[in-house]
């Protein structure tokens, strides 16, 4: 799906939901932004990502909005774009044909850690799987001496406590940067 299409959507309707691969999932929340949407969920499964926005109300995205469909009546409209030569970027509709943008790269770790911190948080799985694993282990082991049972349920409870040890160090990163992002790009600043 190219940019144009993913731009049609975001046509004033309150709420926007479609599926995207996973190369474009931070180009998306970025193109978005600049129609005046704001990112919402992000879910994904082996296919893509459903990305959901809503319409951002406050009016610096009224401006980029304004600023988006005619550039010269606001040039001094702050907006997250990198000018770049066609036929690299993208052209929005009404632009001349060799003036295009792009997502600045300095944006795209912020856009990216805010869509992975957004799947983490809704895919409660992989908690509960490493939760239940050393209850899993004592079936595993019950032919055997007590002895062995405790130490096999003592090794895999170590394992699954450095993983999400090494786990929780990674989110934390990530959150931190992820919560800052969200002030720019998500419906709920918060």
């Amino acid at each position: 799906m190219d940019l144009n299409t993913y731009a049609q959507h975001f046509d004033g309707r309150p709420e926007v939901s479609f599926r995207t691969d996973e190369q474009l999932t931070t180009t998306a929340v970025w193109l978005a932004h600049l129609h005046g949407y704001a990112f919402k969920t992000v879910s994904a499964d082996h296919v893509g990502h459903d990305l959901t926005f809503v319409r951002d109300t406050r009016p610096e995205a009224g401006r980029r909005l304004a600023w988006l469909r005619d550039p010269v009546s606001d040039p001094d409209c702050p907006v997250p774009v990198a000018r770049v030569q066609a036929p690299y970027g993208w052209t929005p509709p009404g632009w001349p044909a060799h003036s295009a943008v792009t997502v600045p790269p300095e944006l795209l770790p912020g856009l990216a850690s805010l869509v992975r911190h957004e799947q983490i948080r809704n895919n409660p799985v992989a908690t509960w799987i490493a939760l239940l694993l050393p209850f899993l282990a004592v079936p595993l082991c019950w032919p055997y001496d007590t002895t062995r049972a405790v130490a096999v349920q003592l090794g895999v409870t170590a394992f699954v406590g450095v993983v999400f040890g090494l786990r929780s160090l990674s989110a934390a990163a990530s959150r931190k940067k992820a919560l800052a992002a969200r002030r720019i790009w998500a419906a709920d600043p918060a």
